[in-house]
């Protein structure tokens, strides 16, 4: 790919430089907000990147402990098969990230965090398996399956079976026929035999075995709607959903990864690196750690041959999410 040197994309460049080195919203994440500064504060929050509209930071808890999984399903009989049962409590005030990273609307790498806390006090079931932090019931978990549970569909192939809340959530979908769970620990299955009982009626069939080994065409073409949740956050994530679209590129509507745009979404930061480089005819040094994912942009690129000469196809292609598996799919 070739792009044409203009004033307008010199200056769009620019921007993207600029919005990466200006992005302050962690110096807010895990802060402290009281109800007599919320004004001030979420002008500070919308100032350090968030773009939507924030009619409130605080959530009612009312909000969460509803949610009709909470409701149904009681963590204290989990004292067993490796793992414990504890609550932790979020304090009021508390400001964390709700949702996954949202998208800047103008596309030039302004994305951001849904950064909120809660009125009151809450308790939050919390498991461990053999000591290490294992799952926590908590409303970032809730929000960031919830989307994905009522896109759910027909027969529907999860990868990763956690404490069941997509498999809940999804039952509870009309359109849902049936679930089929990938699931590599044994004893996370052993777990979710003590609650299954409580789950909504529809088939459920668990498979013990390892993701990357089903993770493949001819299996995944047998399901309607696939979804894939076998990390513990963005940072594995990422490492995780590049070696397996490295093993098979799957349809984009019909297979949603969990919280994909946080775990991918420093992609779009090697994009620019790309746009910079082609634009200067330069190559940029870069520690050895980030040259797989960048040599996998640049080859994709590399093999597009166009001219570009507009911003705005610049922005679509930085921001299309099938292009960013695309990319990951790459072999280099």
């Amino acid at each position: 790919m070739r792009i044409k040197q203009t004033k307008e994309i010199r200056s769009y460049l620019k921007r993207l430089q600029t919005n990466i080195d200006a992005n302050y919203q962690n110096d807010y994440l895990d802060g402290y907000v009281e109800p007599n500064v919320e004004k001030e504060a979420i002008k500070e929050i919308i100032a350090s990147g968030e773009q939507d509209k924030i009619d409130s930071l605080f959530i009612n808890k009312e909000e969460y402990i509803n949610n009709p999984y909470l409701k149904n399903i009681d963590f204290k009989n989990c004292n067993q098969k490796g793992f414990s049962y504890e609550t932790v409590t979020i304090e009021k005030g508390y400001l964390f990230n709700i949702d996954e990273i949202q998208d800047d609307k103008d596309k030039e790498l302004k994305d951001y965090m849904t950064l909120r806390a809660y009125r009151d006090n809450v308790e939050i079931p919390f498991l461990k398996q053999k000591d290490k932090e294992w799952m926590m019931a908590s409303i970032s978990e809730f929000r960031t399956n919830d989307p994905y549970a009522k896109m759910a569909h027909g027969k529907v192939l999860t990868f990763g079976l956690g404490i069941g809340y997509f498999v809940y959530m999804a039952l509870l979908n009309e359109k849902v026929e049936s679930i089929t769970v990938i699931e590599r620990e044994k004893e996370v299955i052993e777990l979710f035999d003590l609650i299954k009982d409580k789950f909504p009626n529809k088939p459920i069939k668990i498979i013990n075995g390892d993701a990357f080994d089903y993770f493949r065409e001819d299996f995944i073409k047998q399901f309607d709607f696939t979804y894939v949740d076998i990390y513990q956050n963005n940072e594995d994530g990422r490492e995780i959903i590049t070696k397996l679209l490295e093993q098979y590129l799957p349809d984009f509507d019909t297979c949603k990864f969990w919280i994909e745009n946080s775990c991918l979404s420093i992609i779009k930061t090697y994009i620019y690196l790309y746009y910079k480089e082609t634009y200067q005819n330069t190559t940029i040094k870069l520690n050895k750690e980030y040259l797989p994912l960048m040599n996998k942009v640049r080859k994709y690129f590399d093999n597009i041959d166009k001219e570009i000469d507009d911003v705005n196809t610049l922005k679509e292609m930085m921001y299309d999410k099938q292009i960013i598996r695309e990319i990951l799919h790459t072999c280099c």
